[in-house]
């Protein structure tokens, strides 16, 4: 729920990190974004109160569907996705470590614009 977002997040931590949320379930994945530095609220799943919750100067990383995506981007958040473009076969759907992901050719893609066109049928 957006109103217990700031319950995960330290009293220590950064502005940075407290306009961050990072949607995974993986924690090989979340691993693997702390160790580019990039740390904030932890999602397993994101929801319309989640959505609600995020203001423009936000960044959002993870995995997410395109609709959503937009709904962040129209709010002026930021939207990163993890792209693991030389995953194998079987590793997709499992947990993998950080080392893994780097071996998968990990890497964050800022998505700058999106637009949807709804197709009549």
């Amino acid at each position: 729920m957006a109103e217990n977002l700031s319950l995960k997040m330290e009293d220590n931590e950064d502005n940075a990190a407290k306009k961050t949320i990072i949607v995974s379930r993986h924690k090989g994945a979340i691993k693997w974004l702390e160790s580019k530095g990039i740390k904030g609220w932890i999602v397993e799943h994101i929801d319309n109160n989640i959505i609600e919750a995020i203001k423009e100067g936000y960044k959002v990383y993870g995995i997410l569907p395109v609709p959503i995506i937009k709904q962040i981007m129209d709010k002026g958040a930021e939207v990163y996705l993890i792209n693991l473009p030389a995953v194998a076969l079987g590793q997709r759907g499992k947990e993998l470590t950080v080392e893994e992901m780097d071996q998968a050719g990990a890497k964050i893609i800022k998505i700058d614009k999106l637009e949807l066109q709804e197709v009549k049928l």
